[in-house]
């Protein structure tokens, strides 16, 4: 069995591309709102650099589709496919994501910099009391 749309497409298509304006712009919108967020959970820089890569992707791809669509070969097609879902995927998870492990890290490396000072003045009062009893 063969499943084939008998009526006109452009109506799927343009709730398509309506639904996901409105999602871009609606992420566009809560990210400028968010802007004046503290530091440690703003991401809403990171999330408009997605955005306009998003943007650029889409530049790219719908040539790149349309000429793989007209060459007729499924190899071609399917690798364009991939690229572009591959590209979506990783950028938008590596613009979110690593800011938040650099973060993470840096706040683990001061926490341990913070007890090491800590650790280094217990003992150094440990050791000047032992001084002063030794001296008694």
């Amino acid at each position: 069995l063969r499943c084939d749309a008998n009526g006109d497409r452009a109506w799927f298509y343009l709730g398509l591309i309506l639904i996901n304006v409105s999602a871009i712009g609606w992420a566009v919108y809560q990210a400028w709102k968010a802007r004046n967020l503290s530091v440690e959970y703003s991401e809403s820089k990171y999330i408009f650099k997605a955005l306009q890569l998003t943007v650029i992707v889409i530049f790219v791809a719908t040539p790149l589709m349309i000429l793989a669509t007209e060459q007729g070969d499924a190899n071609i097609l399917l690798f364009a496919v991939s690229a572009i879902i591959f590209v979506f995927g990783c950028s938008t998870l590596c613009l979110i994501f690593i800011p938040k492990i650099k973060a993470s890290k840096q706040k683990q490396k001061k926490e341990v910099t913070t007890q090491e000072f800590q650790d280094l003045q217990d003992m150094h009062v440990i050791l000047l009391t032992q001084a002063i009893k030794s001296q008694e």
